[in-house]
């Protein structure tokens, strides 16, 4: 099944699309701009390329040099 994502720009909007999709007797679900960011990321971390392989020393010492 396959879903859409639509951003509404007020709440008068977001509650006509939701009263709309339980007319059709479809299910409807609000998503908060963080949750969106998180399928963002999500997505995101799923197209990485995990074929190469970082030794442990390079995370450390990158995560050093950001402190």
């Amino acid at each position: 099944m396959s879903a859409v994502i639509v951003k509404t720009s007020s709440t008068e909007e977001l509650n006509f699309l939701l009263s709309l999709l339980d007319r059709l007797k479809m299910e409807g679900r609000v998503v908060e701009e963080e949750e969106m960011e998180d399928l963002g990321l999500l997505f995101a971390m799923q197209e990485v390329d995990r074929s190469e392989k970082v030794p442990k020393s390079d995370i450390i010492d990158k995560l050093r040099s950001k402190l």
